[in-house]
């Protein structure tokens, strides 16, 4: 193999040794067929050096950094009051280290990322399959093919080949077209139609989990609570082994999925202890009934991904002893209604012992009601503002949406009851492949405080 010098080097525009390309009389003309040969030499040249000399990049596991984290946790030595504790939050465990780590809350995001990583495309599989399922058997029942069963026919199960043609198929569809202008115009979207709502899971899917997923992994105050309340759960702390979820506008029951993937990372980054059952019980709320049967095979499908890791020949890599079948269920709800409608007994019942509340993409699209009309009272109304009312002291609650219109309104209403909160804005560098707008609040206080002071108070938590 000839390697070229720049001494050797041809112009590659016109592929003469007396100058560079740089210098070439002829730039302004055509590039000729013997420069093309020039450059093409000299490219494949430089290509064979860099393959036989270059820097090799090592290859490394999809679960590199997971793997070495985990085991650097488990090899830590605590004190003997910390190991009566049981399960510890993450970041709190690797702090304990008494040669302090640089970036130490990157390496643990890292890890938690490659995690979701891991779990994620046999869920996708595990539900696409149950989707096609409930898709044909659809069918059957009506007498006609669905749409969904017509783009799966294929023996083999792959995400691309359904989401790809449905993004092309739906950009200008009515139905694409009623989401865009839903969210638009602040008015709830229509989910009636069972076949689009299985396309809408699956194109959903991996972002809407992942955001939820990332944002609890965050380093701020209040997604460690949410991390800590998982962590209690654990520990059985208070004899309770059950995180009791509520998710409204939940749709295909995304959270679910998310707070499971935390609470099981949290679990394999631990020493195992007294390993006994966990469940995380997710009552999903929304306005259309038709998510019914997507929650389940949501549910269904996590649970087959769980046990067949426990099966597989990798189950010492992903421990999940801990993991109990179930705990996602559909219910119906307005929360542009107040609780005290009928429409929300369930809600109001569901909200008597919960420990996270979880307001996913749904508070933009239904900010035409739940935005008050009166200026003097700039509160959100329905649903969302009796649970800030009377929720119990400790209870958090997380939003994810698609812009901040709503946020001033929501920090007031915070404030007016005793809540504290921590946000995009007071986060200002976004998080990485999370959500672009998120406010987690968290009840810190009883009472109702002047409203005055509500709207013109600026106190909010900093970022630790």
């Amino acid at each position: 193999m000839v390697y070229y010098s720049k001494e050797d080097r041809s112009c590659f525009h016109c592929g003469l040794t007396t100058h560079p390309i740089l210098l070439c009389p002829n730039i302004d003309k055509e590039q000729t067929e013997l420069g093309k040969k020039v450059q093409l030499a000299f490219c494949n040249a430089r290509k064979a050096w860099y393959k036989e000399f270059g820097k090799k990049k090592k290859e490394r596991s999809a679960t590199y950094n997971y793997l070495k984290v985990k085991n650097y946790l488990q090899s830590l030595v605590l004190p003997e009051q910390l190991s009566l504790q049981g399960y510890l939050e993450p970041l709190h465990l690797l702090s304990l280290n008494p040669e302090p780590i640089q970036n130490h809350s990157l390496k643990i995001q890292k890890a938690a990322r490659e995690f979701f990583s891991y779990i994620l495309p046999s869920l996708r599989k595990n539900l696409i399959a149950k989707l096609i399922e409930q898709s044909q058997n659809q069918s059957q029942s009506q007498s006609q093919p669905g749409a969904f069963t017509e783009k799966n026919l294929a023996n083999t199960v792959d995400y691309h080949s359904i989401v790809r043609p449905c993004r092309q198929k739906n950009a200008k569809s009515p139905w694409t077209q009623t989401l865009n202008q839903a969210v638009k115009e602040g008015i709830p979207a229509d989910f009636s139609n069972g076949e689009d709502n299985r396309f809408y899971t699956i194109q959903k899917m991996e972002t809407r989990i992942r955001y939820l997923h990332h944002l609890i992994m965050d380093d701020n105050e209040l997604s460690l609570a949410v991390r800590q309340t998982l962590v209690d759960c654990l520990n059985a702390k208070n004899g309770k082994t059950t995180v009791r979820v509520c998710s409204l506008g939940g749709g295909p029951a995304y959270d679910h999925v998310a707070i499971w993937m935390v609470l099981l990372f949290i679990f394999n980054m631990n020493k195992s202890f007294n390993v006994s059952k966990v469940l995380v019980q997710t009552d999903v709320f929304d306005l259309f009934g038709e998510w019914e049967e997507i929650v389940n095979a949501m549910d269904d499908s996590l649970a087959r991904t769980i046990e067949g890791i426990e099966d597989s020949e990798e189950n010492d890599l992903v421990d999940v002893r801990v993991f109990q079948r179930g705990g996602a269920c559909m219910k119906q709800c307005d929360i542009r209604e107040g609780l005290d409608r009928p429409i929300n007994d369930l809600l109001k019942k569901s909200l008597e012992d919960i420990n996270i509340i979880c307001f996913s993409f749904v508070i933009h699209e239904n900010s035409s009601i739940i935005l008050s009309k009166d200026k003097n009272e700039p509160l959100i109304q329905g649903a969302a503002r009796d649970i800030m009312e009377r929720a119990e002291v400790g209870t958090l609650m997380v939003c994810m949406d698609s812009n901040n219109c709503c946020w001033p309104a929501f920090k007031a209403t915070a404030r007016a009851y005793g809540w504290q909160y921590f946000g995009s804005e007071e986060r200002q560098k976004r998080i990485s492949l999370g959500p672009n707008q998120f406010v987690i609040f968290k009840r810190i206080k009883y009472g109702t405080f002047p409203l005055d002071e509500a709207v013109s108070s600026t106190s909010r938590i900093e970022q630790g």
